[in-house]
């Protein structure tokens, strides 16, 4: 009697630690780690700061292609980085081409039909930081916000969701796969010309390069108010690092540098004003 009774005080003992213990481990699981370790995280899983600060440079080239109201189109892309915010990109629309890049001060595009523009006041803050060569390695210095905000299910893989707000422009929210500690997805909005555009960049098709894990696919969904939605892919058949780029790659074009000195002495003009 003396061992049923024992026995049963056991399993009871066993029955109330399990009732005290399993909300614990819940609420551990359920806890999220800071914004701070998880892009530690993803930097590792890229390859790691030493590995990443070896590259210079580098070139990609793939096919581009445009998807709207289920129809495509398929083109040639070229795109040329360099430390540390330099960068050129080309997409030949077979005849015509769209042109984009940076010489580290001025941060401009090219379109067919619209001509060039350069970015100005917020917008070029914005592009300055999208430019950056070693973004991942130096993001407390564009978003002095971070907070993880949740754990969600994205297309099958569990990822943690951390928005980065920085000082200039809207927040920025990432989405990272906690197997492989790799980002998968970001969420944005622009205002352009008065249109509030929504942007979901997908990440996919990660491969080793040089030591460094890239994303050979990006899957760009652009929706905005009264336009269908449009999706651009960037499907990159080769990456190489540490390439030597020509200086002239990086040059103005001759539009490009016409409008740059006109918003420079637009700049100094508006300075001016409000220093009186």
């Amino acid at each position: 009697m003396n061992a049923a009774k024992a026995f049963q005080g056991t399993c009871l003992a066993l029955v109330v630690a399990t009732l005290v213990v399993t909300p614990a481990a819940v609420a551990q699981e359920d806890k999220l780690p800071p914004a701070e370790k998880i892009l530690e995280m993803t930097l590792k899983a890229q390859g790691g700061r030493e590995m990443l600060e070896a590259k210079q440079s580098r070139i990609l080239k793939g096919k581009f292609l445009i998807e709207v109201s289920g129809q495509s189109q398929e083109f040639t892309v070229e795109r040329y980085e360099q430390a540390p915010n330099l960068f050129y990109l080309e997409i030949d629309l077979g005849g015509q081409k769209i042109k984009a890049g940076s010489n580290g001060s001025v941060y401009w595009d090219v379109q067919p039909g619209s001509g060039a523009s350069v970015d100005e006041g917020d917008e070029k803050t914005v592009s300055a930081r999208r430019a950056r060569f070693y973004k991942q390695l130096y993001w407390k210095e564009d978003f002095p916000t971070v907070e993880t905000v949740g754990k969600v299910d994205l297309d099958g893989r569990s990822c943690y969701k951390v928005q980065l707000t920085p000082e200039v422009g809207s927040p920025i929210t990432h989405y990272y796969d906690r197997k492989t500690g790799l980002p998968a997805q970001t969420e944005s909005v622009r205002d352009t010309d008065g249109e509030t555009i929504t942007i979901v960049d997908k990440l996919e098709d990660y491969r080793e390069v040089d030591g460094v894990k890239l994303p050979f696919r990006r899957v760009r969904l652009v929706t905005s108010e009264g336009t269908p939605p449009r999706t651009f892919t960037y499907a990159w058949t080769s990456i190489e690092h540490n390439v030597t780029i020509p200086e002239k790659k990086f040059r103005l074009p001759v539009a490009v540098r016409l409008k740059a000195e006109t918003a420079e002495i637009r700049e100094k003009g508006s300075q001016e004003k409000s220093g009186d």
